[in-house]
């Protein structure tokens, strides 16, 4: 029987990737065409279980809250240490557990409690497209629909809690996404503020999967020496300004700009792929389009940016760097796609 049921949002960065791990400013947008659902259904007394596309948990709600806790003393034991390593290794090799036993520790759940949670999702993994975010955030809501918590702070924070598992110290930005489902702008210790955004249409492109994490990836910014790095991220902060004000109006040759310098300051962090180097170094030469990548970068995605008159010669550029269109975006992505997203 079905209890209750949530969905949350796949995300896109338009800007301030790694910057606002320092606290810049980063400009975030809802993807209308991928997300997350979770299902509850009544289970046996005292036991939860869980099952995604690509694996599943199962065990006693106290067995839950308990790793949960050591969990979140692991965390907590890292992030003194300043080295995540130790906790990426734990949860990598059991996601779903991390999650239901970090919510079923958050949110305090009684022993007699019981679900199985079933989750959907068309996010594509390891793109930087909010995947784990999603999940979490969607598994938070339904679990809070099930025990009566309308608090969306709450839900926000437990969302949160399960991707520092994943990514230690993460932005924020995904898990803001996936609980309220509009355009913000976030900036770390500060909150998020909501705006509206002209209407924009992009590519986003899939270049292959990354070969590293979103936390390894924060890590490697952070072991940069702070004299090179904090110069960069600054920069990167007033971009995130200046294009906020151009999506706001509606400016998109503003938007372009802030767009190719933004792709260049991440190379200099040394975030970028060559895959994604190359599709810029092709595109961001023209006046009328941009590309850069969106997330944390190594790979996974990139999006592109163009005046309405030029989609038709950004498709064939893509198309002659060998890019195949695909119409929807699915779990497992197949390198070198794109597709068409209205935000």
């Amino acid at each position: 029987m079905l209890l209750a049921k949530a969905s949350a949002p796949g995300k896109c960065i338009l800007f301030g990737e790694h910057a606002v791990v320092y606290g810049e400013p980063g400009i975030a947008v809802p993807l209308s065409s991928c997300k997350a659902e979770a299902k509850a259904y009544a289970y046996e007394k005292g036991f939860l279980k869980i099952e995604t596309d690509l694996a599943s948990s199962e065990g006693e709600v106290k067995e839950y809250k308990e790793f949960g806790k050591w969990l979140n003393e692991k965390w907590e034991h890292c992030y003194k240490a300043g080295d995540f390593s130790e906790i990426f290794k734990e949860v990598k090799k059991q996601p779903e557990k991390t999650w239901l036993s970090i919510l079923a520790w958050y949110f305090n759940l009684s022993e007699e409690f019981s679900a199985l949670f079933k989750i959907k999702s068309s996010i594509p993994i390891g793109a930087g497209a909010g995947s784990s975010a999603a999940i979490s955030s969607s598994l938070s809501k339904c679990i809070a629909n099930l025990i009566g918590e309308s608090d969306m702070q709450k839900i926000f924070q437990a969302s949160l809690l399960c991707e520092k598992m994943f990514h230690g110290t993460p932005s924020g930005i995904d898990s803001a996404i996936a609980c309220y489902e509009k355009p913000l702008v976030f900036i770390k210790e500060k909150g998020f503020e909501f705006f509206e955004i002209k209407p924009l249409k992009v590519f986003m492109i899939y270049t292959h999967k990354p070969e590293k994490t979103t936390g390894e990836l924060v890590q490697k910014v952070k072991e940069l020496n702070k004299e090179y790095r904090e110069p960069i991220i600054k920069q990167i902060g007033k971009l995130v300004v200046k294009a906020k004000k151009a999506l706001e109006n509606g400016e998109l040759k503003t938007l372009l700009n802030c767009a190719k310098e933004n792709q260049y300051l991440l190379q200099k962090l040394g975030v970028s792929s060559n895959e994604i180097d190359e599709l810029s170094k092709r595109i961001n030469k023209k006046d009328n389009m941009a590309l850069k990548l969106t997330g944390a970068g190594g790979g996974g995605l990139a999006i592109g940016f163009y005046l309405p008159e030029v989609e038709e010669e950004f498709e064939k550029i893509l198309k002659e760097m060998k890019y195949s269109k695909i119409e929807f975006p699915k779990l497992n992505l197949e390198e070198k796609i794109y597709w068409k997203e209205e935000l």
